[in-house]
């Protein structure tokens, strides 16, 4: 049997040919789709192309060059613990304290690398914060309830004035420390 393509239908198909139809240049998907990906740029290229790039992750020296040069006057949480206490409790030369954004949080880092603490004054009730944690270890901390868990990582939380938190993290016994230093300065 012989088929033949309708006087209709043969002009159609070299109308399609001649535009390009199906072919990946003719294609007008969505940004996102699956036939029109987002693709990454490699990380030079993106650098290259962005100068905000550097400010967007300004690294740990970036932080560290932007804070105040007179922390003292205003509240940050790197005033509840100072450099030569963290390094007292951690045992080793500790880099200066650094003010991270989100919190605010301190970051208390050994001069080593290997081993760091964060603190922060949470707006949250403690009640709050203990109902977010499973197994805790009830402690008391400076005659405040306290409780030390794990969720990710030890994490030891205590109820402080104003209907606030305050928030180590890092492993319990060091963080108990932390916290008897930080909340007898939050009393004042």
């Amino acid at each position: 049997m012989k088929t033949t393509i309708g006087p209709l239908v043969a002009p159609l198909i070299a109308a399609c040919v001649l535009a390009g139809c199906g072919s990946e240049s003719a294609r007008h998907d969505p940004p996102g789709s699956p036939g029109n990906p987002v693709r990454a740029k490699p990380q030079a290229e993106a650098a290259a192309g962005s100068e905000g790039a550097a400010a967007a992750k300004p690294g740990y020296a970036k932080l560290v060059q932007r804070q105040t040069s007179k922390p003292a006057s205003r509240f940050t949480p790197c005033n509840l613990v100072t450099k030569a206490e963290a390094g007292a409790i951690l045992r080793t030369a500790v880099d200066q304290p650094v003010e991270a954004p989100m919190g605010p949080t301190c970051v208390y880092r050994a001069h080593n690398g290997r081993s760091f603490l964060t603190l922060v004054v949470r707006s949250e009730p403690f009640t709050h914060a203990v109902r977010q944690v499973t197994g805790p270890v009830r402690l008391r901390v400076a005659h405040r309830q306290a409780v030390c868990a794990t969720v990710g990582s030890p994490a030891l939380h205590v109820s402080v004035k104003g209907g606030r938190t305050l928030s180590v993290e890092g492993p319990c016994v060091l963080a108990q420390k932390f916290a008897e230093k930080a909340v007898g300065r939050l009393d004042r």
